[in-house]
């Protein structure tokens, strides 16, 4: 079964995050090679997420529980557990056992899913998008916090307008101050600041495996 668009979201993300990172000579050299085995980074360097998810989808399986306990016939899923339960079994009884019955292998799968995301709440793709922007436009040296704050604007209403997802554009507008007088463009550059701060720690995070850990401004 594949993983929904919704569910890959998280790790469109981290992918983008790991690729600048390998781009970046200071942060390449931080990146975890024996974490990262599995993505194969020179893949990741180069290809798009589009191009690179069709060959390591199976790397984030698992841990979605895109599964469900059902009845099979003679084909097996890969990554599941065939079940064989005594016809003479009632509902309560195959509820009692067959937590047991799997426990150690089901356990033994679950420690082996080493990508999983770092997160104490449920993420939000939109604001971890104009941070990487951010940090992109800043580390090409050309242009100012305030410039910077209308390119990541203009690049969000650009992307509402191809995937139509309103939502994102409402929580932007609120995020994002509105006027072109010296105290919105201050605030601007306040907030742009924050935003490629923010970028710089969850690129050090994913550099040791971790996505998007902690970004916090402390």
């Amino acid at each position: 079964m594949e993983l929904t668009f919704k569910e890959l979201q998280p790790y469109r993300l981290w992918y983008q995050y790991l690729q600048t990172a390998l781009n970046e000579p200071e942060l390449s050299r931080k990146v975890s090679q024996s974490y990262y085995k599995e993505w194969h980074l020179n893949q990741v360097k180069t290809k798009t997420f589009n191009q690179w998810i069709k060959t390591h989808e199976k790397l984030f399986m698992n841990e979605q529980g895109t599964q469900a306990i059902r009845l099979l016939g003679n084909k097996r899923t890969p990554n599941t557990v065939a079940v064989e339960i005594p016809i003479n079994f009632n509902v309560q009884r195959i509820q009692n056992e067959i937590g047991k019955a799997v426990k150690g292998l089901v356990a033994k799968q679950q420690a082996n899913q080493r990508f999983k995301l770092k997160i104490k709440r449920p993420l939000q793709s939109a604001p971890l998008d104009w941070f990487h922007w951010a940090y992109q436009y800043h580390a090409q040296n050309k242009y100012s916090l305030e410039e910077i704050w209308h390119l990541v604007n203009d690049k969000q209403e650009k992307r509402q307008v191809k995937v139509k997802k309103r939502s994102n554009a409402r929580s932007l507008q609120r995020n994002l101050p509105a006027g072109d007088d010296i105290k919105a463009n201050r605030q601007r550059a306040v907030l742009i600041s924050r935003n490629v701060n923010k970028a710089k720690k969850i690129l050090n995070n994913v550099c040791k495996g971790q996505f998007p850990g902690d970004y916090s401004d402390h």
